[in-house]
């Protein structure tokens, strides 16, 4: 499932969710990357994580597939 949660129309926000993992992303802030197992329940953002960098990538190509994302504003 992929919404995109943008309210502003000067700032986008999307969000991806499969099974078992959930992807943000936004341009003013930090991707967000959590596993939603029952255990974790967006209590820790894993992105920059070396062992989830996969997930998020295979994530990311999700949205972009469908959103345009543009790049994160610093």
């Amino acid at each position: 499932r992929i919404e995109n949660l943008t309210w502003n129309d000067v700032y986008q926000t999307v969000m991806v969710r499969d099974q078992n993992w959930k992807l943000i992303l936004s341009e003013t802030r930090e991707p967000e990357l959590y596993k939603m197992d029952g255990k974790h329940v967006e209590t820790q953002n894993l992105y920059g994580q070396a062992q989830y960098q996969q997930k998020f990538i295979e994530l990311e190509k999700k949205i972009k597939a469908l959103i345009p994302v543009k790049p994160q504003k610093k």
